[in-house]
C-alpha cells in the first residue's frame, strides 16, 4: 500500500499568485528607485576648511583670510555673484561667488580682494581662496571674533554659508 502525504495539499489561486507577483515589481521597483537611482543622480555640495586669519599688519584686525573650497558634489557647480544671507536681503559678491561677513559688515565693501577663485569647480576640485582685506581696522575682524564665508552657487540657486572663528 502506498502512502500519499501530499493529498490533501492544494496550490494558491490564480488571483493571489498574480497579487503576489504585482507587489513583488512594486518592492523591486522602489527599491530600485530610492536606493540605486540616487548613486547616478548628480549632486552638489561644498565644504569648506583649513580656514586660517592672518594679522600681517598688527594692528589686531585680521588683514588676510585664506581658506580651502571643496565640491564634494558630483556635478561641476558655477559659483554665483549674487547671495542671499536671509530671505529678503541680497549681496553682490564682486565677481567672484565668494564673500565674507562679520556682524553685519562684508568684505567686499571694506576693499576686500579675493583671489584664487574659479568660476566653475568640478566634482572633486578643491580652490584655495585667499581673501585680502585693505581696510581691515573698519571691516573690524578681531582674534576670537566669529564670521561666515559665503559662497554663492549659480547651478543650484544656493547660498552655502560655513560658520567660522577667527
Amino acid at each position: 500500500m502506498q502512502k500519499y502525504i501530499f493529498r490533501r495539499r492544494r496550490a494558491i489561486s490564480n488571483v493571489v499568485a498574480a497579487a503576489l507577483l504585482i507587489g513583488i515589481v512594486v518592492v523591486a521597483v522602489a527599491l530600485i528607485w530610492f536606493l540605486v537611482a540616487p548613486m547616478f543622480t548628480p549632486r552638489a555640495g561644498l565644504s569648506v576648511y583649513n580656514v586660517k586669519v592672518y594679522d600681517r599688519d598688527g594692528d589686531g584686525n585680521a588683514d588676510e583670510i585664506s581658506f580651502t573650497i571643496k565640491n564634494t558634489g558630483t556635478m561641476a557647480i558655477e559659483l554665483d555673484t549674487t547671495i542671499t544671507y536671509d530671505s529678503k536681503t541680497k549681496e553682490t559678491i564682486e565677481d567672484s561667488g565668494i564673500n565674507i561677513r562679520t556682524g553685519n559688515r562684508w568684505a567686499t565693501d571694506h576693499g576686500a580682494t579675493i583671489q584664487g577663485e574659479k568660476r566653475t569647480i568640478g566634482p572633486g576640485e578643491e580652490v584655495t581662496v585667499t581673501v585680502y582685506i585693505s581696510d581691515d581696522d573698519k571691516f573690524n575682524l578681531e582674534k576670537g571674533d566669529d564670521f561666515w564665508i559665503y559662497v554663492g552657487v549659480k547651478t543650484t540657486g544656493i547660498t552655502y554659508t560655513f560658520y567660522c572663528e577667527a
